[in-house]
């Protein structure tokens, strides 16, 4: 019984490693279109909450497509602003979150305490079936939601919640991770938004129009990777279509992509304008 157990706290060891914090560098090379790659997105993209109110943010995981084995999310706050409350994963894709307790389980008490100490909140999750012993089959599917996280209100105020994404590759930051060729790979290429507004936090001191870090939502970067790309008009053109079809869409989800976005809009608008003040910005990159 010992040895098992010892086996089963050396797999886990060994994914934590692969999938957390040693990412084997390798680049990724797909003929995947630019417009559809592997994604983090979170929900919804402004909070506006009171002091002892909680909200809950919704991660989806898109694969786009590729087979993933493993999942990373890293998150910065304000911990004298904000607490995380509760962790929420979700185990029927991806059995085994971590980090993991004796037994196996996913230890969220560690996980929320230390978010709470140093305003980081790190946790994954990986394709192993902790009870069975055996790795189950990859996750190539869209999983909405992937884990629910619960924040509280400390005190009211404008504040930011940041994914933490460096890149393709890097090994300290959120990832989405694939077996090629034995090597894992990481294949993240976007996070939407990369920064959740509360109480009208962030860069434009605005709570209505999403903004990025950089300062460049309002050039067509829909995704706040600092870049104007294909990426982000794919973001547009999903919104749109669903206007055109008569569905409705929240104003979370129309946020990131009113690129002409104003203040004192009650209600998000996204049409051509939009469009082409993307188009405006990425012909002048390609132009460069």
């Amino acid at each position: 019984m010992e040895a098992r157990q010892d086996m089963k706290k050396k797999i886990v060891f060994l994914f934590i490693l692969l999938v957390g914090a040693s990412f084997i560098t390798a680049k990724w090379h797909s003929s995947q279109a630019q417009t559809n790659q592997p994604t983090i997105e979170i929900n919804p993209s402004q909070i506006e909450a009171g002091q002892n109110e909680s909200f809950n943010l919704r991660v989806k995981i898109d694969p786009a497509g590729v087979s993933l084995t493993g999942v990373d999310l890293v998150l910065e706050f304000d911990q004298q602003v904000l607490e995380v409350v509760d962790v929420l994963p979700r185990t029927d894709l991806f059995p085994t979150f971590a980090p993991t307790d004796d037994q196996g389980s996913f230890d969220k008490d560690k996980v929320i305490q230390m978010a709470n100490t140093n305003g980081r909140l790190a946790f994954g999750s990986v394709i192993y079936q902790w009870s069975q012993d055996q790795i189950v089959d990859p996750v190539s599917q869209v999983v909405d939601p992937w884990a629910e996280i619960v924040f509280r209100v400390k005190e009211t105020q404008p504040t930011t919640i940041t994914v933490v994404f460096n890149g393709p590759g890097q090994t300290t930051d959120s990832n989405l991770a694939t077996n090629q060729n034995g090597q894992v790979v990481d294949v993240l290429q976007a996070v939407v938004p990369q920064t959740i507004a509360v109480n009208g936090g962030g860069s434009g001191g605005g709570g209505f129009c999403a903004q990025c870090p950089q300062g460049t939502k309002s050039q067509g970067d829909a995704d706040c990777n600092g870049e104007v790309d294909l990426t982000d008009f794919s973001y547009w053109v999903t919104v749109y279509q669903k206007i055109l079809d008569g569905e409705t869409v929240s104003e979370e989800e129309k946020a990131p992509v009113d690129f002409d976005c104003r203040e004192g809009d009650q209600t998000h608008t996204v049409d051509l304008a939009d469009y082409i003040i993307w188009l405006q910005n990425y012909t002048a990159r390609l132009g460069n």
